[in-house]
């Protein structure tokens, strides 16, 4: 199984694509909103506000529904998650073929990482979401949003800027203090 076994693109984007061994991954929305293969234009603007935890040489490759980032960093040569509400990143692998191919494609992954069961139950109960949208918790977990959390639709860009300041704010307050 394979990336394109997996996962059908509901809406494309115009401006790009991933190169992975077996082709490529056209930029857009997969399964209707699951997970966001940024284009060029979306993944440079999403990328801006992190650039102070994660470097400005990284490239984006995969944003989730509820607004966690993949990311390849060059510089490690390696794909990590970014949970964004933490801003905590982790390493996942040093291969972005076997991040498409493997990894998410993984029945464990899609469950626990991609939650693919509560945004199927968000996903029924909100608009659908569009290129460039995400599903934002409400309060956001770093707000004591938790399971019985509700979610709103939002524009990806603005909420990285929003969470990245907050998260940025907190990490320098500790280690001032």
């Amino acid at each position: 199984m394979n990336f394109s076994d997996w996962f059908s693109l509901t809406s494309a984007a115009e401006d790009g694509f991933v190169s992975v061994a077996d082709g490529c991954v056209r930029s857009g929305l997969y399964e209707h909103g699951l997970i966001t293969v940024p284009g060029q234009n979306l993944a440079a603007k999403t990328l801006m506000p992190w650039a102070w935890l994660i470097g400005t040489d990284v490239v984006a490759l995969t944003i989730t529904w509820s607004g966690d980032l993949f990311f390849w960093s060059p510089k490690y040569e390696a794909v990590f998650f970014l949970d964004v509400q933490r801003g905590q990143s982790t390493f996942v692998d040093r291969n972005v073929d076997y991040f498409f191919n493997d990894f998410l494609v993984a029945d464990e992954i899609r469950n626990k990482v991609l939650r693919s069961g509560e945004f199927n139950s968000v996903n029924g109960l909100a608009d659908e979401l569009e290129y460039g949208q995400c599903y934002i918790q409400e309060p956001w977990a770093r707000h004591g949003g938790g399971s019985n959390a509700g979610y709103g639709k939002g524009d990806i860009y603005v909420y990285f800027c929003l969470v990245s300041r907050e998260v940025e704010i907190d990490l320098l307050s500790d280690r001032r203090g």
